[in-house]
């Protein structure tokens, strides 16, 4: 953490709105960007395709949790009584409650999980 943390400190505050960060290392700028973080992490961060809308996991949420609101109680209540042979929904619920309870925490002070969150599974 240390690393992150130093660079974190030079890092610069631009006038344009930008989608990346630039830092100074012994006087010179480097810019992270999405495209380093594609190479870093070996993700594919290209942009989503036209008919991302139809590949959209509303029927997981469905399936699970019905017509109502998803709620990080009512994800984590899923997973315990999830049975152990269904290993591909139980790590859909836990990645869902972890995405829902730690990344989208804070953004607001509500149990619930975004609908858009709950679609990408």
């Amino acid at each position: 953490m240390v690393p992150v943390s130093v660079l974190l400190h030079r890092a610069l505050k631009l006038e344009r709105v930008v989608k990346e960060l630039w830092f100074v290392l012994n006087g010179v700028p480097i810019r992270y960007s999405i495209t380093e973080y594609a190479i870093i992490s070996d993700l594919n961060c290209d942009k989503y395709p036209k008919d991302w809308a139809d590949f959209k996991g509303s029927q997981f949420r469905m399936k699970t949790f019905g017509p109502s609101k998803v709620t990080i109680s009512g994800a984590l209540e899923k997973l315990y009584n999830t049975p152990s042979t269904d290993v591909e929904d139980r790590k859909r619920l836990a990645i869902l409650v972890l995405l829902g309870g730690v990344l989208d925490h804070g953004i607001k002070n509500t149990d619930v999980i975004p609908t858009a969150l709950v679609d990408m599974f």
